[in-house]
C-alpha cells in the first residue's frame, strides 16, 4: 500500500452503500484534535497541526486525494474540534476503504469548498461572483460576509444562483439578524430551492410577525406552510440547512430539524436556489447576513461509516547489519516498508528515505557508504548521499549482504555526497 509522502501518520476508515454505490458523494466529518476533543467522530491522537492545516484525506491507494473542506474548528487546543466536509470520489455497496492522514508541520492548508461542494461561496473576495450569483441588487460583500439591509417595507430580497441545482440536494448555509431585528416584522434569514419568490418551490427560515416568533417551511405554489414556534437571538449565528428529497422535505437549524413537508413530485426540478430576506413592516430597517453557503448531493439513504482503524506508521521491520558503527533508520515509502537498523554509535543518526523500489535518499555526516561496483561523487557541499541497491533489503541483510557495504570513515566528512548512475 502507497503513503503519502511527507506524512507520519493515518487511520483507515470503510464507507458504504448497500442500497447503490455513489460518486462525489459529501459526507461531515467531526476531527478531534485528540481523544479529548468532545463529539469527536475520529481523533489525531495529539499528533495533527494546531490548525489542522495537515489533514488530508485519500482514496484506497493511499495516495490518491480527496477535496474538503473545514467548515470550523472550536474549543481550545489541545482537544480543539473540526467540522469536516469530504467528498469521496468513489463509494461502493460493500466496504470502500479512505484514508485520513495528519502530522506534517510543513503542510499548506488544503482545505477548499469549491472544489468540495455542487456550489459554495465564503464571500471572502470583497465582491459578489458573478459566476456564482445572479441579480445581486443591494445585497453587498465585505468583511468576509454577505449583507442586505431590508429597507424598504413588504419587500422581498433575494441572491439568486446562476446555475441551477437538481434535486435531491441539500443547501446549508450560516446567516444571522442584526441588533435592529428587535422591532422588524418578516423574515430575517431565508434559504430558498425556488427560481423566485413564492413562485415554485421550497422557502425555509426564521419569520416574525406582531403575535409571533416561529421557524417555517413553506411550499409553493400554495403557501403551505410548517411552523415551529421559536425566536432567535439577534447578532447570533445559526445554521440554516433545507434538505429537499421528493416527498421528504427537512428544514434544520443547528442540526435540529424544525419543519418537514412530504410534496412529490417536486413542483420544479431542477431549481435555482437562493439566499433572501423580507421586511414586512415600517418599524424599523433591519439586516441580514449570511457567513457562507454550500450546496451538496443528498441521498434519502446516506452511506454508512464503518469503523476507524488504529492510527498507522509504516510498517516497520528490524534490520541487522553487523556494524558497531552506525545507527541507521531507512523508510521505504514506495513500498510502506520501514526498516529500523540499529548500529550502536551514540550520537549518529543515519536516515533514509525511500523514494523508489531501490532508491534510498540517505542524510548522514561521518560514514561512508559504497556499492559492490560504485560509481559515485563525493562533494563537501552536499549534505547527503543517495545509495541505489539492486534488490531491496531483507529482513536477514548484513553488512555482506550482496548490494552494498557500510563502513566508518577514517577521516570522517561534515558532509558526504554519493549517487549511483
Amino acid at each position: 500500500m502507497s503513503w503519502l509522502e511527507g506524512w507520519s501518520y493515518r487511520k483507515p476508515v470503510t464507507l458504504s452503500r448497500a442500497s447503490g454505490a455513489v460518486t462525489n458523494y459529501q459526507m461531515k466529518l467531526l476531527v478531534g484534535e485528540s481523544s479529548g476533543a468532545a463529539g469527536e467522530d475520529v481523533d489525531c491522537g495529539g499528533l495533527c497541526a494546531a490548525d489542522f492545516d495537515d489533514l488530508r484525506f485519500t482514496a484506497a491507494d493511499g495516495t490518491t486525494l480527496l477535496d474538503y473542506w473545514i467548515e470550523s474548528v472550536s474549543g481550545a487546543t489541545p482537544n480543539q474540534l473540526a467540522t469536516v466536509w469530504i467528498e469521496f470520489d468513489s463509494i461502493g455497496t460493500g466496504a470502500t476503504t479512505f484514508y485520513m492522514y495528519y502530522g506534517n508541520s510543513g503542510a499548506a492548508a488544503a482545505s477548499n469548498g469549491d472544489n468540495t461542494f455542487l456550489l459554495f461561496d465564503d464571500f471572502n473576495d470583497g465582491s459578489i461572483d458573478g459566476a456564482k450569483w445572479s441579480n445581486p441588487g443591494t445585497f453587498s460583500e465585505g468583511s468576509g460576509v454577505l449583507s442586505k439591509a431590508a429597507n424598504n417595507t413588504n419587500t422581498n430580497y433575494s441572491l439568486l444562483s446562476v446555475n441551477s441545482f437538481t434535486a435531491p440536494i441539500a443547501i446549508k448555509t450560516r446567516a444571522k439578524v442584526g441588533s435592529d431585528w428587535a422591532n422588524e416584522y418578516g423574515w430575517g434569514n431565508v434559504v430558498a430551492f425556488e427560481s423566485a419568490w413564492a413562485t415554485n418551490g421550497f422557502l425555509a427560515g426564521h419569520y416574525k410577525d406582531a403575535g409571533n416568533d416561529y421557524y417555517g417551511l413553506i411550499e409553493f405554489p400554495g403557501g403551505t406552510s410548517n411552523t415551529t414556534n421559536e425566536s432567535i437571538t439577534a447578532d447570533t449565528w445559526y445554521d440554516y440547512e433545507l434538505r429537499v428529497i421528493a416527498a421528504d422535505q427537512k428544514f434544520l437549524v443547528n442540526g435540529v430539524q424544525k419543519g418537514t413537508r412530504t410534496i412529490t413530485p417536486l413542483p420544479v426540478n431542477p431549481q435555482k436556489v437562493s439566499l433572501a430576506c423580507q421586511r414586512a413592516s415600517a418599524n424599523s430597517d433591519y439586516t441580514s447576513y449570511f457567513d457562507w453557503v454550500f450546496v451538496r448531493s443528498l441521498l434519502s439513504t446516506e452511506p454508512a461509516w464503518g469503523a476507524w482503524g488504529e492510527s498507522e506508521e509504516e510498517d516497520i521491520a528490524s534490520v541487522n547489519l553487523g556494524l558497531p558503527a552506525l545507527a541507521l533508520k531507512a523508510w521505504g515509502i514506495s513500498a510502506a516498508q520501514i526498516f529500523n537498523v540499529p548500529l550502536g554509535v551514540a550520537g549518529l543518526d543515519f536516515k533514509a528515505f525511500g523514494i523508489g523500489m531501490e532508491r534510498f535518499h540517505v542524510f548522514m555526516g561521518t560514514p561512508r557508504i559504497s556499492t559492490r561496483k560504485p560509481a559515485a561523487m563525493v562533494s563537501a557541499v552536499n549534505p547527503g548521499f543517495v545509495l541505489t541497491l539492486p534488490t531491496k533489503p531483507r529482513s536477514n541483510a548484513s553488512a555482506s549482504s550482496p548490494g552494498f557495504t557500510l563502513a566508518p570513515s577514517k577521516k570522517p566528512r561534515a558532509t558526504i555526497s554519493l549517487e549511483n548512475d
